[in-house]
């Protein structure tokens, strides 16, 4: 596991210990690699994939370009945080984003319904 992964991991755990004590309403949220508008300096995928396409290069992958990789549109994901954060019935849940095109209007689905 990466250096970030470790840390992702061990802020969830923290998320999680305090959610369980009742101590902070968490709410966690996950998705995949992410691109968009604003976000070429932040992701590696629009840096090097989905801006050099647009300027019809060719695109760079760090990974196995074989295997298939599950994009968020940020537009998409925010629209998904707003929605989580009006429904108090979402929080103390973990949620997965929902890349594929058919979930948009339901961009997130309950990864678990453990409190």
């Amino acid at each position: 596991m990466s250096k970030k992964g470790r840390i992702l991991v061990e802020i969830e755990r923290l998320l999680l210990a305090e959610r369980r004590s009742g101590g902070l309403p968490a709410t966690i949220a996950k998705a995949s690699d992410f691109y968009g508008p604003g976000v070429v300096e932040k992701s590696w995928a629009s840096a090097l994939v989905f801006s050099r396409l647009k300027n019809k290069q060719t695109p760079q992958w760090l990974v196995n370009a074989r295997v298939p990789r599950s994009y968020t549109y940020t537009p998409d994901i925010g629209q998904a945080l707003y929605l989580l954060a009006q429904h108090p019935e979402a929080f103390g849940q973990t949620w997965l984003g929902k890349p594929t095109a058919e979930q948009v209007p339901k961009p997130l689905a309950p990864q678990s319904k453990r409190r």
